[in-house]
């Protein structure tokens, strides 16, 4: 009776051709494997892109700032999370006073008379 009725039907694995490879074992040890890999997976990237890509700038920012560059203020990283983003408006007021007073010390130096 088409609409009322249905039918399933079932075969064996020796008939099938698939006798020697048991799928419910094999699935049963490889998809948590597989599983707990890609939940690694998403954690790392989930990890990097919050985290991990604003302290390797802002630690590249410090490392210019320590052997030099002086030219201008580090820039403040607005994308990254809010604790980040502190250190970084932080670093840059600190690096932004530092470019100032240098300049100040190098004008007295230079204004200082020579005997």
């Amino acid at each position: 009776m088409p609409g009322l009725v249905y039918a399933l039907g079932s075969w064996n694995r020796v008939q099938s051709g698939i006798a020697g490879i048991d799928l419910t074992r094999l699935a049963a040890m490889v998809l948590p494997i597989v599983l707990w890999l890609v939940s690694l997976a998403v954690a790392y990237f989930a990890v990097y892109r919050l985290v991990l890509r604003h302290i390797r700038e802002l630690r590249g920012q410090m490392r210019r700032f320590a052997i030099g560059d002086r030219s201008t203020p580090p820039l403040v990283l607005r994308s990254a999370p809010a604790e980040i983003a502190d250190v970084s408006q932080t670093f840059h007021n600190m690096a932004r006073i530092l470019i100032r007073d240098e300049v100040a010390l190098a004008d007295a130096v230079q204004e200082k008379p020579c005997f």
